[in-house]
């Protein structure tokens, strides 16, 4: 791609780990939607403004053009949907360029999601469509920034062509990077084919890559999944504390380096509901919000599951327990109680943040409003709170409740002005709320209007500022926009 030397070191795996092919032609000229600069500096990738929206290099940028020499593939894996075993899966509708290495000497996959049938794209068509690529576009973005691990995306391009789904849409292809692409998965791909061999492959070259310390180590395939353990722990507590709701956590939808990965149904507390159920598939509430932190673990299980001809049995339940389960709710907590303004450990702080909470979830507050209103010195229920308190009832709880927090705040010597522009530099202003990717998902397709995905991507690139101009983007839903349902659709 351009400039980009491409490296493949996971084709030297061997061709039971993949399928090589070239991503499906477009018979029309794509057209560039979105261009994350950021992505390109942090890869390395130096494409002048001048030469963005020619041809050839749109081609390059959704993978219609391949440079010699470079083979890209589809990644076979296979996993357990909403906890049952689906069998083998793979990348149905994405291709892998190869990696590239960056100033630093990170290896980054480049990847385009939506760009044709592999093998295993399961009687799908391997295409992606506007609305979903644009949700993931702006979400993966909007999760960097909030200081969220993820995949990360460069560019949006549409092909201006039509993609078949509960009605005609306009097709996207989507060319996202990420450190690995490498899930749970695949590790249960082999281990229930039976090919300890290629198992062990796939952890030696996830551990040379990933942890390079522990690869002369006797133990190197424990000290990594404890490792993972421990950052899985981390990235759910990050979530559950900006109130994100994955929506799909299946077995093939988590990372072995633990990222965030594939946004499907995924969405954002708008009401503070620990039982929020983001896609309407999931008709049990499997995937709830509250639910993340024991599927979590669910899915660690999976995992161990497949690592059982490597590491003792006994060993892989402790490290769940140790570095994952008595874990997480500590991260949560060092997490939340930085929300409230609290640095220390402080069971008083935690009965705060936790009774803040119920009220929250009592009366229907807004999730990300309710802090990001908060200080320790100023009243809760000034005016700008007329929008989230529901009931006097609400708003009489919450007065009780902000007089305890003021002492509290007092008691520690955290109530000052400096720890308001510290609160806000951890409770963001903006998230991608539903309604906030709808409207820009209803103007590129029906206007074609990018204006709006521009204001959109610039308050989420910097959710923690005021942004005063675009003020009215961090508004929670109307009862109108509440209504947008969400699937695995896409």
């Amino acid at each position: 791609m351009h400039d980009l030397k491409i490296e493949s070191p996971f084709l030297k795996l061997g061709s039971s780990f993949y399928t090589k092919l070239l991503p499906e032609s477009v018979t029309n000229k794509p057209e560039l939607l979105h261009y994350n600069q950021r992505v390109a500096d942090q890869i390395g990738l130096n494409i002048p403004e001048s030469k963005l929206q020619q041809a050839d290099m749109l081609m390059q940028l959704c993978g219609q053009k391949i440079q010699d020499g470079v083979e890209p593939y589809a990644m076979v894996y296979s996993g357990h949907q909403f906890g049952h075993w689906a069998g083998q899966l793979g990348d149905g509708r994405a291709l892998m360029l190869g990696q590239c290495r960056s100033k630093d000497d990170a290896l980054w996959d480049i990847q385009f999601k939506g760009s044709g049938r592999t093998p295993y794209s399961r009687f799908g068509d391997g295409r992606a469509v506007i609305r979903s690529s644009i949700r993931e576009y702006l979400c993966s973005e909007a999760m960097y920034q909030l200081g969220i691990p993820t995949t990360q995306a460069l560019c949006l391009i549409a092909t201006q062509e039509d993609v078949i789904r509960e009605q005609i849409e306009p097709g996207a292809i989507l060319t996202r990077i990420s450190n690995s692409h490498i899930r749970f998965g695949h590790f249960e791909h082999f281990y229930h084919n039976d090919d300890e061999e290629n198992l062990r492959k796939l952890a030696d070259f996830v551990i040379d890559q990933h942890y390079p310390h522990f690869k002369d180590c006797a133990s190197k395939y424990l000290d990594w999944f404890k490792t993972l353990c421990d950052q899985t722990a981390q990235l759910i507590a990050q979530w559950q504390s900006v109130g994100f709701c994955h929506g799909v956590m299946n077995t093939d939808n988590m990372s072995a380096i633990g990222l965030t990965i594939d946004y499907g149904p995924f969405g954002f507390l708008e009401d503070y509901n620990p039982n929020h159920i983001c896609n309407q598939t999931d008709h049990s509430g499997r995937y709830a919000y509250a639910q993340q932190p024991h599927i979590g673990m669910w899915n660690l299980y999976a995992l161990a599951n497949c690592l059982r001809p490597m590491v003792p049995w006994n060993d892989l339940i402790a490290a769940i327990e140790k570095d994952y389960a008595a874990k997480i709710s500590n991260y949560f907590a060092i997490l939340m109680r930085g929300k409230i303004g609290c640095e220390r450990e402080d069971s008083k702080a935690d009965n705060l943040w936790q009774s803040l909470l119920k009220i929250a979830s009592a009366s229907k507050m807004d999730f990300t409003l309710i802090f990001r209103l908060l200080s320790p010195e100023v009243d809760l229920l000034h005016e700008e709170y007329d929008g989230i308190i529901s009931t006097e009832k609400a708003r009489n709880a919450l007065k009780d409740w902000q007089k305890n927090y003021h002492t509290h705040m007092q008691s520690i010597n955290r109530a000052n002005a400096d720890v308001k522009i510290g609160m806000n530099q951890v409770n963001p202003k903006y998230i991608l709320r539903n309604w906030l990717a709808e409207k820009a998902i209803r103007a590129a397709e029906d206007y074609n209007d990018y204006s709006v995905l521009e204001s959109v991507f610039k308050v989420i690139s910097n959710p923690f500022e005021e942004h005063e101009i675009h003020s009215e983007l961090s508004n929670p839903a109307t009862e109108e926009q509440r209504g947008i349902a969400l699937s695995c659709s896409s």
